[in-house]
Parts: C-alpha cells; sequence; structure tokens
C-alpha cells in the first residue's frame, strides 16, 4: 500500500486567541497553580516549624533530635490534624 501525497498542504493557521478566551486561560492557568503551590508551601512550612521547634527545645531540654521522616510525614500530618482543606489553610 502506497500512500499518495495530497496535492493541497494541509498546513491550518495557528489559532490566535481572543481577548475574553486569553482571560479564561490566564485564570485557569492562576487558580491550578495555586492549588498546586499552597499545599506545597504548607508542607514547607510545617517542616520548618518542625526543625525550629525541635531545635529550641533540645537546647533547653537537652533531649535527642527526632527527625519525622521529611515531606510525607508532614504531609501526614497536616491531613490527620485538618484533613484535605488543611493543606489550603491561610
Amino acid at each position: 500500500m502506497t500512500l499518495r501525497p495530497s496535492s493541497k498542504p494541509s498546513k491550518k493557521p495557528a489559532h490566535k486567541p481572543t481577548m475574553a478566551e486569553e482571560l479564561i486561560l490566564g485564570f485557569i492557568a492562576g487558580v491550578l497553580s495555586r492549588a498546586v503551590s499552597t499545599p506545597l508551601n504548607m508542607i514547607t512550612l510545617r517542616l520548618q516549624a518542625q526543625g525550629n521547634d525541635e531545635d529550641d527545645s533540645d537546647e533547653e531540654n537537652g533531649l535527642e533530635l527526632s527527625r519525622n521522616g521529611g515531606v510525607a510525614a508532614a504531609a501526614k500530618s497536616i491531613y490527620q490534624q485538618y484533613g484535605l482543606f488543611g493543606f489550603w489553610r491561610g
């Protein structure tokens, strides 16, 4: 079976979005960006707070420094304390 080349090139011109389409796409991109970055920021803040709390209490009380397991443990802790919406708390 041989393919015949078409007589006309089938290139379509690129779609130029309208202003309304650009606004809608920008809105969607912003919402998705915040939906992903906010939970990651909450996990980062939890890890930083745990590190500061452990450093302070260990120096004062002479206790061993215990590491909880990092990102997964911080995410699990947030979920257990506040549920799914805890990742988007302000």
